[in-house]
Order: C-alpha cells, then structure tokens, then sequence
C-alpha cells in the first residue's frame, strides 16, 4: 500500500483532531477550502516554461492523429478532409454551434472562432451569435464568397479551451479569434496544494489561501495562453485573443460575513459594515469611506463588502476610474471560495496574462475592458453592454465583433479599418 506524502501529514494530523472532536461543522470546512469537496474540476494545469512550444507541439501531433476536436471528427471524402458531427457526442450538440459538417478547406479565407458562451452568444444563440454578426461585417470586406467564419464557440467550456484551439489548427485557419477566460477559476487543488492551503491557513488566515488561488489561476491562464499562442506562432497562423470584460456597474456578489477571523474580528467587521451602510443611506460618503477601508484592513480583502463601499462613495463622487478600480477588486475578492456556486467572469489576473504575452508570441488582442471604456466615454460598463454578469447585449455584440473584424482585416488583408466605422454600418 503505497504511503501518502510527508507534506500532508499536517493537514491530515488536524485533520483527525477535529474529527476526534466531532465538530462536523468545522471538517466540513477543512474539506472545502482544501478543494476535496466542492470547487471546480481539475483541468491539469502545469506551469508553462519559455520553451513550451516543443512540448506542444507534440501534443499537436497526437490531436492531429486522432482526428477530432469538439464534437466533430475528420472524415476523408475525395482524398479531402471534412469534419462530421459525432453521434457519440449528441448530448453536448446544445452547446455548439448548429454545425453538422464542416467542409474541406478551399479558396476562402478562414477564421476559426473559438471561445466561451459570451463567444456563443448565449442568451441570444442559436437566433443571434457574435459569429454571425462578425460573418456579415467581413463579408462586406470582402469579395463575395472570399471569407467563412467557424464558429468553435462552446457554453461551459473553461480551461479546455487550449486543447479545442490546439486541435483547431487541422482545420487549417487563415487567422483565429479565440475569446476566452471567464470560466478560468480556481480548479481543485493539487497533493502539494493542500499542502500549501493548511500552512497558509494556519499562518496568514484566509488571505493567504486567496493569494494562492490567485497563484493558481495565474499558473492555469498562463499555460492556456502561452501554449496556444505558442502553437499558432509556429504554425504561422495570425491569432486574435479577445480579453472579456464583466458587467461592473450592475452586478453584485452577495454580501456575507467575512470569512473567520481571529479574536473579536468577525463582530468588529460587522459592526462597520452596518455603520457604513448607514452611512450611505444619510449620504455621509465621507465617514462611509473610512469605515469601509477600516473593514477592508481588518478581512485583508477577502470579502466583497468593504469594496462596494468604496466603490458607491466614488461613484457619488463621480469619480469613474476610482468606481471602476473597487468594483474590479470586488469582482475578484471571493476568487479563493470554491464552496460558492461559480459565476463566470474574467479575473484581473488573466486578463493581464493575455495583454503581458502580446509582445513574446506576437498575436493582437481586442482588449475589452479599454474597448467599452472608449465607447462609453469613461463611464462603468453595464446593463447597456451586459444581460446578466458577463454576457453580451446585441450593442455589446456589436461593438467587440467590430473589433475583432478590424484585426482580422489587419492580419489578412494589412489595412486598417477603425472598429467604430465597422460597427456603424450594421448597428
């Protein structure tokens, strides 16, 4: 019988003793915060080194030769390969495009479309996609029947979208577009990640279980990013990473406790969070302001609460940027609680990964949190833009696809076409 680790014996030894004591309550807690329980699946994320590209590209080989990504497999009709939808896979058809067959490359320009539900236009798909919004803009580009988009976009897809990009390239694309990262949470932590948990926990409290999930997502994204991009380099294939963006001026996490905190903590915090709230109503934006940053130094930003806070006492303010930074430290303060049901949306953390990679692997991006920025004059991002918490509105749709035509413009055709002037022909 094969031992467990050495690292784990700390955990595993408190552990027992709160077992010996029969505090169900508080195992439960070890168990979820450790990742045994709860959280999300494990997409076996390694650290990407500078030479990931020879790694990868022996991954590419193996996809090549079994011939399938998504719920398509390649079938060879003339001596030329097509792609059919498996009957295998007919359960998932639901969340793909309504794309039977995909037929063997030809004399049209190629865009591979691949990404996540905001890519699938989800709650508009099947009746309107951000891929046929970007078809009909590049058609008018283009000579007739010169340019076809494939959309690749799946709902619920996370980190997997690195092996559907990788497997994309048999289709042999002219440029890619892949439009990715709000299901890139914290996945279920590896052996020496526990490991890792308990002495954070037992040293730093909840704070430093968050910096090593923000370490985690950072380590996943990185892989993502890197060895896709790595991938098209070296097959010369121009690629486009759209950075997503979240619906900072309407969404709101639930606003709970502060997770445990040491002494007579928790009751302090509380006490605050009621007087700032108080605060808010009577319109004292300036008392409301400290006694969130008092909450914010007492739960070391693991809590959404004192960020909202701040974030209404700059926007009273009408101040857009300070608004703007709080909601986005909102938005990210909860990244290390998988016990919560996860809501997608695009961590700081990877959305800095995609624009800090441009320069090594040399792709464009259409970075959408400056996009609607622009197009809103400085103002927060909303329900204008967003449904619920990160998908699109048709405006929305509009405006990113506009940008992803003028890349694609740029890397096939070497003009450059103002997203704005794109859009204003098919709003």
């Amino acid at each position: 019988m094969e031992r467990p680790p050495e690292y784990l014996k700390p955990l595993a030894d408190h552990i027992a003793r709160v077992a010996a004591s029969e505090d169900a309550t508080e195992i439960v807690r070890l168990l979820r915060v450790s990742g045994l329980i709860g959280g999300s699946p494990n997409y076996d994320a390694v650290n990407a080194g500078d030479d990931v590209g020879a790694d990868v590209m022996d991954e590419l080989s193996a996809l090549s030769n079994a011939g399938r990504f998504g719920i398509w497999e390649r079938k060879v009709e003339n001596g030329k390969p097509c792609f059919v939808r498996r009957v295998d896979t007919v359960e998932d058809w639901h969340y793909w495009s309504n794309l039977g067959r995909i037929e063997p490359k030809g004399n049209k320009r190629r865009v591979a479309y691949i990404g996540e539900s905001v890519a699938r236009g989800y709650l508009y798909d099947p009746a309107f996609t951000p891929a046929q919004v970007l078809q009909k803009i590049l058609d008018t580009q283009f000579e007739d029947g010169e340019v076809e988009v494939i959309d690749l976009a799946r709902t619920n897809l996370g980190f997997e979208v690195r092996e559907l990009a990788l497997a994309a390239l048999q289709l042999e694309p002219d440029v890619a577009i892949i439009f990715a990262g709000n299901n890139w949470g914290v996945n279920r932590p590896e052996p020496t990640d526990i490991a890792d948990i308990h002495e954070a926990l037992s040293t730093q409290g909840m704070a430093g279980t968050k910096k090593i999930s923000e370490a985690q997502i950072v380590k996943s994204g990185r892989r993502v990013v890197c060895d896709v991009s790595a991938a098209y380099k070296a097959r010369g294939v121009p690629l486009i990473w759209m950075i997503p963006e979240f619906n900072l001026g309407d969404w709101r996490d639930a606003v709970i406790n502060a997770p445990y905190l040491p002494g007579d903590l928790n009751r302090q915090w509380l006490s605050l969070l009621e007087e700032a709230q108080s605060a808010l109503r009577d319109h004292d934006f300036d008392k409301a302001e400290k006694l969130g940053e008092q909450m914010i130094e007492i739960d070391r930003g693991v809590s959404v609460a004192g960020f909202y806070i701040l974030a209404e006492c700059r926007r009273a303010a009408k101040d857009h940027d300070g608004e703007r930074k709080y909601r986005e430290l909102a938005r990210d303060a909860a990244c290390w609680d998988s016990s919560m049901p996860y809501i997608p949306r695009p961590h700081a953390l990877t959305q800095q990964i995609m624009r800090d990679e441009q320069s090594k692997y040399g792709y464009q991006t259409v970075d959408l949190p400056a996009l609607l920025k622009q197009y809103l004059n400085g103002e927060i991002p909303d329900r204008r833009l967003f449904l619920d918490y990160c998908h699109l509105t048709t405006e929305g749709i509009q405006i990113t696809m506009s940008a992803a035509a003028s890349c694609v413009l740029r890397a096939l055709k070497g003009i450059e076409a103002a997203w704005y002037t794109l859009m204003d022909e098919h709003m």
